[in-house]
């Protein structure tokens, strides 16, 4: 099976060679597999280990034309993003520093003009990544982000999560707006990278490992209207699949995501006591759950023996009942090599 016909066949619940995967690897532990491995010149660390998913990326940045270098002075660089926030950041850091938002006001920002989603500038690099991706023979899909946390950035995360709390009506007509500006690049992704055989990812960040960072009524109030729109838009678009991912605690939500459709969801973190064999078993036949290793204790801190016994049932869960697709949230600097290797061992021997 190429992976893109194993990927949608575990999306549709049917047999397949192998179990397919999904990771992300950070460019440190990239790094050092290339020095430990030494693999053929060449050779992409995705190929490598077999990771049958590829996420396409548009330029889906509100104001996206309107970015530029403001200052540099001793390392520091005082930018203006897409998300029309200033910014200042230093070489080599990941974290930055928010200077000022779009707009000083909240009905500026609820006025403010986005640009235009159908740009031709948006989609260039990214046209080129689908296209790649469909030579690989990869399950390629195209990803927006998701009205909470994309509004976050023009609004900024204090001040967006006081006007919840205080105006939801005024919460939501933005949200709504960003919604709507979501979904018209979501639906130019598919035209435009020929992803209607596969579909959208949808990453929206909303919880941390305790749960939401709003209320249940916040979110079914809110976003859900917004959220249920762009699932439907792609839909009616002829996506075949819509994957929702976010970090963290969000078994509170999943009624309401079956609800409006989506099919998948990802990253499943076991530290946000997200279990995947549980869930899986909760809602068979309503959702696929792609993810489930914990890539930030068992990973990091086990012995390859402590790997295996974590990951093989998850494995075995999802050769047996169907339903999982085997990933991480990332693999980064502080897992071994020796230690992602015995997880992607142990997968697939399964």
């Amino acid at each position: 099976m190429t992976p893109k016909d194993r990927v949608l066949a575990a999306l549709a619940g049917d047999s397949v060679d192998r179990l397919p995967q999904f990771d992300s690897f950070w460019g440190e532990f990239a790094a050092a597999w290339r020095r430990e491995r030494q693999p053929p010149d060449g050779v992409s660390i995705d190929d490598y280990y077999g990771v049958d998913i590829a996420i396409c990326v548009a330029e889906e940045a509100t104001f996206f034309a309107r970015q530029e270098v403001l200052d540099r002075t001793d390392g520091d660089v005082v930018r203006r993003d897409g998300w029309g926030r200033t910014l200042r950041e230093r070489a080599g850091a990941f974290f930055y520093e928010v200077l000022e938002q779009v707009a000083p006001t909240r009905q500026g920002v609820l006025e403010a003009e986005f640009d235009d989603p159908a740009d031709d500038r948006r989609y260039a690099a990214f046209v080129r990544h689908a296209e790649d991706c469909r030579a690989r023979e990869l399950a390629a899909f195209c990803k927006i982000g998701g009205p909470f946390l994309r509004t976050t950035f023009v609004r900024g995360e204090t001040d967006y999560l006081i006007d919840i709390a205080e105006d939801p009506a005024y919460a939501r007509a933005l949200a709504d707006k960003m919604a709507d500006h979501l979904l018209a690049v979501a639906l130019e992704s598919l035209r435009r990278g020929e992803f209607h055989d596969t579909g959208v990812w949808m990453f929206d960040d909303i919880a941390h490992n305790g749960g939401l960072f709003i209320s249940e009524r916040s979110f079914r109030e809110v976003f859900l209207p917004g959220y249920e729109r762009i699932v439907r838009g792609c839909k009616e678009a002829g996506a075949r699949y819509f994957v929702f991912h976010s970090d963290g605690d969000i078994r509170v939500m999943l009624p309401y995501l079956v609800e409006i459709g989506v099919d998948g969801i990802n990253p499943v973190e076991p530290r946000a006591h997200m279990d995947v064999v549980r869930l899986r078993r909760q809602y068979a036949d309503l959702l696929t759950f792609i993810g489930g290793v914990d890539n930030s204790g068992v990973l990091v801190n086990g012995t390859p023996d402590d790997v295996r016994a974590h990951v093989a049932p998850i494995a075995r869960a999802a050769r047996q009942e169907g339903g999982i697709i085997v990933g991480t949230h990332s693999i980064g600097p502080d897992i071994s090599v020796d230690n992602y290797e015995a997880y992607r061992e142990t997968v697939l021997a399964a």
